[in-house]
Order: structure tokens, then sequence, then C-alpha cells
């Protein structure tokens, strides 16, 4: 069975699983002839082995494996979802306003939560209460505090459970004018519950989220497929306002790339045509990954800043809003930052992680001109 067939078939099992779509005879037979092992080994790398292990079983066609995958990944819901009401409870009796992210919300939305995997918990704390939120999770529930990012601080549950505890919804120097509409995100906040801590973005405000978090996977080499099925749902199960979607849309830039990754979806999901953007879209995402690939993501940030030189000055000499989380002097001394920078490849070398850039300065390198022009044509071409 050669790939596009392949393809086909993977497609279908998800449809099934995802969407109650309901496999004739025909296309039960069409299984059971493909290869199962290169449908699994697909589905585990974009972390969706659960998903059609479910489609084939529910149509009949699974195994004792298939039902144990399910079984792993029901598990892995509930270790999650445990720890979230932990999180959420105890954020709620500090008195701190906060917003669960991600998975957590979309997968309440599927036909069984288990069905959306995750392998953390995204939450949103305003940044004014970040530290006492952490100080808060520390001290109260045992949590471990891990690296400090330019918009988030990663936490560690004593069962080993990874919370990211954001402060801004998008990272810095990615998709920039979305930053900017969702910085608005508490202004237009939901009460998940009259009097309460716990608030809920509007549809619109969620929609964007979900885009900017996959644009800024798309400018590191890939998404996954997961995203896909994530929109699919949001666009069929979830009461909204398309006008009000793509006006936030509009208005943050990403309103031509969602066009194109809800071709891709409707692709994928509802067997909808595709035109050439789209497959090479499918393809840039299904040689990715779930976090995508560093070929992937060099050709396309070596074309975004102006070829060789421009990506390694940019990974040798980060700008102040990268380097000032990690380093908090920074915020107070702006004018060290030449000084941090030193620093930073003192610790690179003193920790071992200057071999691992160098590894990777060696792969981009290797990444010729024509590609790295090709993967921003592309970039461009599908609205970022």
């Amino acid at each position: 069975m050669n790939m596009d067939r392949l393809l086909n078939v993977f497609f279908l099992i998800l449809r099934s699983a995802v969407c109650g779509y309901e496999l004739t005879a025909a296309e039960k037979e069409t299984v059971r002839g493909a290869d199962i092992e290169k449908l699994k080994e697909l589905a585990s790398a974009h972390d969706i082995a659960h998903l059609v292990a479910y489609g084939l079983d529910r149509s009949g066609l699974g195994g004792a494996d298939d039902k144990n995958e399910i079984f792993k990944a029901a598990y892995r819901y509930e270790q999650l979802n445990y720890e979230l009401q932990c999180v959420c409870k105890t954020l709620e009796a500090a008195g701190i306003p906060f917003m669960p992210l991600k998975g957590s919300v979309i997968r309440e939305l599927y036909p069984e939560p288990w069905m959306r995997s995750s392998g953390d918990i995204d939450v949103l704390v305003k940044e004014a209460d970040l530290e006492k939120g952490i100080a808060v999770l520390t001290e109260k529930l045992g949590y471990k505090e891990g690296g400090r990012w330019t918009h988030d601080v990663s936490l560690y549950s004593p069962s080993g459970v990874h919370i990211e505890l954001h402060f801004d919804l998008v990272e810095d120097s990615y998709a920039q004018a979305s930053r900017e509409v969702l910085a608005g995100v508490w202004d237009c906040a939901l009460s998940a519950n009259e009097g309460g801590y716990r608030k809920l973005m509007t549809d619109e405000t969620f929609y964007l989220y979900h885009l900017a978090h996959m644009a800024k996977h798309f400018e590191h080499g890939g998404c996954g497929i997961r995203p896909f099925i994530d929109m699919w749902i949001l666009e069929n199960r979830v009461e909204h306002s398309n006008e009000k979607r793509d006006s936030l849309l509009k208005k943050a830039g990403l309103l031509k790339f969602a066009n194109s990754c809800r071709k891709l979806s409707e692709y994928w999901l509802c067997g909808a045509e595709a035109d050439g953007i789209t497959l090479q879209m499918a393809d840039y995402i299904l040689r990715g990954g779930v976090y995508g690939t560093l070929e992937n993501g060099f050709a396309a940030q070596k074309g975004k800043k102006g070829g060789k030189l421009g990506y390694v000055i940019s990974r040798a000499f980060p700008p102040l809003s990268a380097m000032s989380p990690r380093f908090p002097k920074l915020k107070k001394y702006p004018f060290l930052l030449p000084f941090f920078w030193i620093y930073r490849m003192f610790l690179m070398v003193k920790t071992g992680r200057m071999k691992t850039t160098a590894n990777e300065l060696k792969l981009a390198s290797a990444v010729s001109g024509d590609a790295a022009s090709e993967a921003e044509l592309f970039i461009r071409e599908i609205g970022l």
C-alpha cells in the first residue's frame, strides 16, 4: 500500500474516532488490508495513537493492544485532570484569578475527554499574581519550580506532572500582532462560577489563541495533526459566530493562516478537496510529528531571519525580551545585556548545552539556501 492510500485509511479511522463517521463495509475491508503497524507508527509520532486505537475498536477492527492504548490514554487523562483540579482549587482558595488553557478546555468538547491527549497542564494568571501563584502552588501542593521563559514558568507536581503557569499568552518574537490582541484577554473574560476566580475566554478569543499557538509551532517546524482535530471540534461542536472569530483573527493578522488551517482540517477530517498549498501544508505537518522537525524549523527560520548569518546571530545574541525572564536583573538594568550574553555562553559551556547548540547550528547550515527560500515562500503563502 503506497503512502497516499495509507494516509486515506489513516484519516478514515480518525473520522470514525472523532467525527462519529461510520465506516462502510468496503472501507472496513480497505482498513483490514492496510499496514496497521505503519498506521500506528504515524499515530504515535503525532501523539494520537489512542485515537487510531479507538477508531479501530469502534469499527470492530481492533485488538487487545488497542484496548490497552485506550486505557493508557484514559489513565493519563485522569492523572492530569486530578492535578488540574488541585491547581484550580488552590488558586481559587488563594483569591488568584486564573484561566485553564489549551487541552484542559478543549477536551471537554470531544466525544470523551480522554480522547484529547496532553503532555502537561496550562493555566494563565495575571503577571502581577505570578509570584503569588508560584508560592501558593509550591507551598500548598509541594510543586517544584523549573525553568522560566518569556511567557510562562514550569512547575512539577510530586507525581511528575508538568504544569505551565502562563502570565502571557504568546511568546516574544512570535505572532506579535496576536499577542497585542490577546493582551486584553482579562478585559473580556467570562466568569466560570459566580463570584469565583476561575475565568473563561470568549469563544472568539479562545479560537484566536488556538491559531496563535499553531502559528508559533509552524514557525518552529510544524505543529502535528492534533491541532487540526481541535479545529474540527471548534468548528463543528461549538456554537460560534464566524463573523466574530474572523474579525478578531483579521485584527491579529492571522485570518489567512486560519483559512489555510481550516482547509487542511476539512481535507483530513471531512474528505474535502485540497489545492496545492493545502497538500504542501499537509506534507509539512506529516513530516514534522507533534512538535515539528529541526529541518522544517531551520529552513523556516533561516528564510525569516535573512539566511544563515541572520539565523546564527539571532541564536547567539537573543533580544532583551527573550533574555530578561531568565535573567531578571535585566529588567532593572537592561544596559547589562551584552554582559549577560557572555554569561549565557559560559553557562552553556558549563552545562554542556553549547555542544547541543553547535550541533543544531551545524544542522541549520546544512539546509540549503533554496530550501530556506522555499520554506519562507510557503510560510508566507499560508499567511505567516
